[in-house]
């Protein structure tokens, strides 16, 4: 079992210490709390540590840096208290975190920390190795020095951005064919701001683009576009100072989500124009959803007026009761041409063809029903109606005193009536 990462956290406020202790033991790390630089550097002298994590606002915040560093060469972080230029790098911290930050953010960045720091022992243990590990990372990997330089840019960012590595590695990121779109700002003046801000941090130690990943599009040379992830963060080297940029390619997930939110669409043009009537309900009776079709068959303007019934209540003619659609749903899964007369907003009746199918949750239970209600109102009136025209009939014949008959065309007698029986026997 891998070992959980050690983070020493230096904190003198104690409800402040636990809060951070208890989000990172949360997340799977394994947090040591000390209380001031003496506990700091004691316990940097005496165990190894994945991060350290310093509070600014300690009197020897730069000390205990110090203290940490010449124990033991893990990566420490200052938590930094304001948006503005400080001089925690040069106290000796690695690296920022802006606080306040939420539980997300903090974790978010302490892996990010994380990382660089396993990037940057893989860099003193040997250059090669850390060379190689960049060079197969999946995700796209890009670092600048002091001047804006590109110094890094593996396998990965080559995919993504469709520039070979020998053509970008020792010129000016920003002087580039490729675009960054961020936000709906395309290049020129995005792109300016983007050149200032990495050189802001350069200088500084920190920028408003550090911490959370942003959403970033890369036009090729080629005119296709890549979507992606970014992170930008600062390493310290010993070549000097350098500002790194993770590029996750999420070009697939964006054409899922844009497949879903087509497909989508389609199914609410198909629902809502359909001229059948469709519907979902839970196997307790509450309707779920009804498309415009089937509000207009029930004679209601509006869902959140059907949203209100439960299905298990008198909505339905006693003659066709909701118990006989729930005994074949649930035998058989499905129901086909069901007929059925649901209670209308205005207390009368409409008969329906109803078909259904139950839909299962991964647990086998069932979530709801949906279906299709087809109108046959009318047909079912013109039935009746041909029904008792019938009923008249029978009865007219049978009570005629006189001789009825009807014969077929073949002149065979087809049906006659009680007169015709006691006349001819």
């Amino acid at each position: 079992m891998d070992q959980k990462p050690q983070i020493l956290i230096v904190e003198d406020d104690e409800r402040l210490l636990m809060s951070a202790c208890q989000v990172l033991e949360t997340a799977g790390f394994e947090p040591v709390c000390a209380r001031n630089s003496r506990e700091a550097a004691r316990l940097a002298a005496e165990r190894p540590f994945d991060l350290a994590l310093v509070e600014e606002n300690l009197a020897d915040a730069g000390e205990v840096c110090r203290q940490i560093k010449a124990a033991q060469p893990t990566f420490v972080v200052m938590l930094q208290g304001s948006d503005s230029p400080s001089e925690e790098l040069a106290k000796g911290a690695d690296g920022l975190i802006i606080s306040p930050v939420t539980d997300r953010e903090l974790l978010a960045q302490v892996r990010a920390y994380l990382r660089i720091q396993q990037t940057q022992a893989a860099l003193r243990a040997s250059e090669a190795r850390f060379l190689s590990f960049v060079d197969q990372a999946s995700e796209g990997i890009l670092m600048l020095d002091e001047q804006g330089v590109i110094v890094e840019f593996n396998s990965a960012m080559e995919q993504i951005t469709g520039l070979p590595r020998q053509q970008v590695v020792g010129q000016p990121a920003w002087d580039f064919q490729f675009q960054l779109v961020l936000e709906n700002h395309r290049m020129p003046a995005f792109y300016n701001r983007i050149k200032a801000r990495w050189l802001e941090a350069i200088h500084t130690g920190q920028s408003p683009m550090f911490g959370n990943p942003v959403g970033a599009i890369f036009q090729r040379a080629d005119g296709s576009q890549r979507f992606v992830s970014q992170s930008l963060f600062p390493i310290k080297t010993e070549a000097g100072f350098r500002i790194g940029s993770i590029a996750r390619d999420i070009t697939e997930q964006k054409q899922a989500e844009e497949a879903l939110r087509e497909s989508e669409a389609n199914f609410r043009g198909v629902f809502e124009n359909n001229t059948v009537g469709l519907y979902r309900t839970t196997p307790e009776g509450r309707i779920l959803m009804a498309n415009p079709a089937l509000l207009h068959m029930l004679g209601i303007e509006d869902f959140s007026g059907l949203a209100q019934r439960n299905l298990e209540g008198d909505y339905f003619n006693s003659s066709y009761p909701r118990s006989a659609f729930k005994q074949q749903i649930e035998s058989q899964g499905e129901v086909k041409g069901l007929e059925s007369a649901w209670k209308k907003e205005d207390g009368s009746y409409v008969y329906v063809l109803e078909s259904a199918r139950v839909i299962y949750d991964q647990a086998g239970e069932a979530l709801y029903y949906e279906g299709t209600v087809e109108d046959i109102t009318e047909r079912k009136k013109a039935e009746q109606a041909l029904e008792w025209e019938r009923y008249l009939m029978n009865s007219l014949m049978d009570n005629f005193p006189d001789t009825i008959y009807f014969k077929d065309a073949q002149s065979h007698i087809i049906r006659y009536n009680q007169g015709f029986a006691r006349h001819f026997g």
